[in-house]
Order: C-alpha cells, then structure tokens, then sequence
C-alpha cells in the first residue's frame, strides 16, 4: 500500500494522462502483476476502471 506520489497530477493512485494521444491511462499492481489499460476518454473513466479493478484484484483489502 502506497500513498499517492508527489509528482502525479491527475490527483488519483494509477491514473495519468498521455499528452501524445490525449487520452487518460490506468494502472493497478499486485505482488508484481502491472494490469494496465490505456485509451479512456476522461479521467472519471479511468478512475472508475482502477476502483473496479483494484476491488477484484485486493478482495477484502481493497480500499479507495
């Protein structure tokens, strides 16, 4: 569990925003597992991706 970095902009754990293609990504890990996915329009988009991911991947350790 780490909190969120000094440098991120979008404000939210695992989002960020690439400037090329104007489209928001989203990455979650686990025990050394990166899931990324990339092409969300919004940054709510990829927010509620990362949520939904990170509940099935931590279970009852989940938290937002």
């Amino acid at each position: 569990n780490s909190s969120l970095r000094t440098d991120n902009t979008s404000g939210i754990k695992g989002v960020s925003f690439d400037k090329r293609r104007n489209t928001w990504n989203a990455e979650v890990r686990k025990d050394g597992l990166r899931v990324r996915k990339s092409g969300f329009s919004s940054k709510e988009e990829a927010a509620d991706w990362v949520i939904s991911c990170r509940q099935k991947l931590h279970g009852e350790f989940f938290s937002v």
